[in-house]
C-alpha cells in the first residue's frame, strides 16, 4: 500500500477504455455511405469554431469586467 499513490488513479481508465473500445466494435453497428445524401452542416460548424471562441474569451478576461 506504500507503494500506491495519488498518480495511480489514471491507470483505472487503462482497461475502461480498452472496454470501451471493444465494446464499440461489437455493439455499435457501420453506418451506412450516406454522403451523397448529405450536405455540409454549415451552421453546426459555425458554431464549433465560435463557441470555443466565446469560452475562451469569457475565462480569459473575467477578471477585467468583475
Amino acid at each position: 500500500m506504500q507503494r500506491l499513490n495519488w498518480e495511480w488513479i489514471f491507470y483505472i481508465n487503462l482497461p475502461i477504455g480498452a472496454v470501451a473500445v471493444l465494446g464499440a466494435f461489437v455493439f455499435v453497428p457501420e453506418p451506412r455511405d450516406t454522403s451523397l445524401e448529405q450536405r455540409p452542416d454549415l451552421a453546426g460548424q459555425a458554431a464549433s469554431a465560435i463557441g470555443p471562441l466565446c469560452i475562451s474569451y469569457a475565462l480569459i478576461g473575467w477578471t477585467a469586467y468583475g
